[in-house]
Order: structure tokens, then sequence, then C-alpha cells
């Protein structure tokens, strides 16, 4: 069995030239971000679509707990008295996974999202398996969108599917409007990365990442005469 990925290559590997704050060193560590919380995180959304474990300590004792159950509420977390994030386990990748992560934000650099979506499924004969769809942003935690998933799974990979797991989200979040976006922005786009998702992923003519990138089509590094 290979061993499990780094959390913080693997959270980054989901965002592949995504914009981020140039400001943090590379020597952080990925769990102080999770133990944090924030619901608007992106390492978080990036770990629970991989499935990722943490190893949770106190003591001598120590337990393994999935991250997609250890945010119970805003802020809260269910680390026990005196607990602490020892190590973040994350497995590889099954072959014929599609992963993809999305992050919306009103800047380029050092601003956080307003939807953060990270969206996982292996595929099997055309078949989508295994989904495991993580937004931020869209709930006073970052949590899967366990109906989403299940309208897709043991299902064709096809447009109708992704239509319908677009749909099943409504069912999953509520979002809040703040100064970031409203909920009806949230809700519109957060659906459309599902559609994006498959675009991408899709077994014909998938779209390349890049070219349905704003990041990627439009060239902010560029010196202004």
């Amino acid at each position: 069995m290979p061993p499990p990925l780094p959390a913080s290559d693997a959270a980054s590997g989901a965002f592949p030239g995504a914009p981020g704050a140039s400001g943090v060193p590379p020597s952080w560590w990925m769990g102080g971000n999770i133990a944090n919380g924030s619901p608007i995180g992106d390492g978080a959304p990036a770990l629970i679509a991989l499935g990722a474990r943490l190893v949770l300590r106190r003591g001598a004792v120590s337990r393994m707990l999935p991250l997609d159950e250890f945010y119970l509420d805003y802020m809260k977390n269910a680390l026990q008295p005196g607990e602490f994030v020892e190590a973040i386990e994350v497995p590889m990748p099954a072959p014929g996974t599609r992963l993809r992560g999305y992050k919306l934000s009103k800047r380029y650099d050092s601003d956080i999202s307003a939807v953060c979506a990270v969206l996982s499924l292996r595929l099997e004969d055309g078949v989508a398996r295994d989904a495991r769809f993580a937004f931020g942003g869209m709930a006073a935690i970052v949590k899967r969108a366990a109906k989403a998933e299940a309208a897709i799974n043991g299902r064709s990979w096809d447009e109708a599917a992704a239509l319908a797991a677009a749909e099943a989200l409504r069912e999953n979040f509520t979002p809040m409007t703040d100064l970031r976006a409203s909920a009806a922005y949230r809700e519109r786009a957060a659906a459309n990365l599902i559609r994006r998702f498959w675009l991408e992923t899709r077994a014909n003519a998938p779209v390349a990442a890049e070219s349905a990138s704003v990041w990627q089509a439009v060239n902010l590094q560029r010196s202004v005469a």
C-alpha cells in the first residue's frame, strides 16, 4: 500500500495554479488550519474530498477520526479536553479518481473564499462511484453535500447526472448573505461548479481546466504600461 500523502501537498494539489496569499510561509502546517475550523477555509474542503483522517492525541492516548466528522457547528469541533491534532492522514486516490478544486473570491491574491468546492469521484466504466463533494462558504461548517453525492453515485457520469447533483445541492445547504456574496449567488455558483466539474471530467471532449478559468485566461501578472 502506498504511503499517505502529506496533508499540505494533498490540499494544494486540489488547486493547481490557484491563487493564494504569497505571504504565507512555505513551512506552514495544515493542522492549525484544520483545528481552527473556519467555514470558509480552503484546506478542509480539499482534505474532506480526499477522505482525510485526523490523528487526535491526548497524552499517551490517540484516536483516529474522519475529518468529515470533526466539525460539529460553527467554530465547534470534536476535540476533547486536552486533545490536539497530531497528524492528518490522506489516502492515495484510487485509480480512476477525478478531482477538482474551485475557489471563488473577489480578489486574485490574499482573499478568502465566498465559495470553495472540492469535488471528487471515481469513474468505473463511465459510472460515478465514491463521490465526495465538499464545500466551504455554504454553511456554518465545511461539509459534504451528501444529497448531491447520492444523486450521482451508481449513475452514468453524464450531463443529466451532473444536473441532478446540482439540483440536489439545495437540500444540503442554506447559505447566508454577507459582505462576500449573497445567498442566491452562493447557491447558484455552487451548482454551476458541479456542472463545470462534469465538463472538465466527462468522457467525451472534456474541457481543459485552464480554458475555463478566469485566472488562466487573464494574465494578471503582466506589467501595466
